[in-house]
């Protein structure tokens, strides 16, 4: 838009808009001073822009001025930063998750690129992002790909990624930070009673940790119920636990166990496991058919030789 204090522009008011793309906007302008006046261009910034520079403040218009005045306007691209610092409970430095951003704007953010599109992210390790072509300021979110044996929760400190977000302006200095934190998900230890025949007494079991909370610390297991016992707050590089069976029923000795050294790390679901007893138990033997005829005429001649000597 060219505006004059005076004189016309393009034979209407003293002012006149054209549309122009990285072109020249030409103007015609009549009825100014012989003096001369000073003329103004503005523009509409486009979305996703921002003036860099504008030399149009003053353009001298004045009778037998040679060449005519010109000037121009230059834009660039909205730019700022957003940094993503990705936390876990355990300080878990060993795991890195592909973070993807998100930014919107007034006009909702379709025009918006990002430098890089994702990014790796880690405990030790943020991930920066670029982003630009918003419409004056943007609001910025974002996302992870879930690392296993994690839950993400809604950060302790810090601006949440995933909820509030941050904002951003082409005229930021510090680029602002915005949080995603894992809290460390509980592991299930699933202790077994195996017997020979399939049934048999209640047991206690009782469960260890190098590290680490176990709830509860003492549990019972019977046939086809296991003992279960729930891992939390153990070490990111993981750990050892051992389920034992203090005092075993009786008649029912512990043999076979697979308890004894049992690895607890992020991501395992259920760590299964199982103390059996040895087929050793075999009951009270029993005869067959012909071994009971043998022992009846066994037990016949007994009383016939008892009954002579009685004689």
């Amino acid at each position: 838009t060219l505006t004059c204090p005076t004189a016309t522009v393009d034979g209407g008011t003293n002012s006149a808009s054209k549309m122009t793309s990285g072109g020249v906007a030409n103007f015609s302008i009549t009825g100014y001073p012989i003096a001369g006046e000073d003329c103004t261009a503005t523009q509409t910034v486009p979305a996703g822009y921002a003036e860099q520079s504008n030399n149009c403040t003053a353009l001298n218009v004045a009778f037998g001025v040679s060449p005519a005045p010109s000037c121009t306007i230059t834009n660039q691209p909205t730019e700022a930063e957003f940094v993503v610092d990705l936390q876990f409970s355990d300080g878990n430095e060993a795991l890195d998750v592909s973070v993807t951003p998100l930014c919107t704007d007034a006009g909702g953010g379709p025009g918006i690129t990002y430098t890089p599109s994702t990014a790796q992210a880690g405990e030790l390790t943020d991930a920066p992002f670029t982003v630009r072509y918003f419409d004056g300021a943007a609001n910025c979110t974002a996302t992870e790909s879930g690392p296993a044996g994690y839950t993400q929760i809604a950060a302790p400190a810090g601006i949440d990624c995933t909820d509030t977000g941050v904002g951003i302006a082409d005229s930021d200095t510090t680029p602002p930070v915005c949080v995603i934190h894992n809290d460390q998900d509980p592991v299930e230890i699933q202790a077994s009673k195996v017997y020979p025949a399939g049934f048999g007494p209640d047991s206690q079991f009782s469960v260890s940790c190098s590290a680490g909370t176990v709830t509860p610390p003492t549990a019972v297991a019977s046939p086809g119920n296991p003992a279960v016992f729930t891992v939390e707050d153990f070490p990111w590089q993981g750990m050892t636990c051992s389920v034992t069976e203090p005092n075993p029923p009786l008649g029912f000795p512990q043999a076979v166990s697979s308890c004894d050294s049992l690895d607890v790390a992020p991501g395992a679901v259920a760590v299964v496991c199982a103390i059996a007893v040895p087929d050793v138990y075999k009951g009270i033997p029993t005869l067959s058919q012909y071994g009971l005829a043998l022992l009846t005429l066994l037990m016949m001649g007994v009383g016939m030789v008892g009954m002579r000597r009685a004689a």
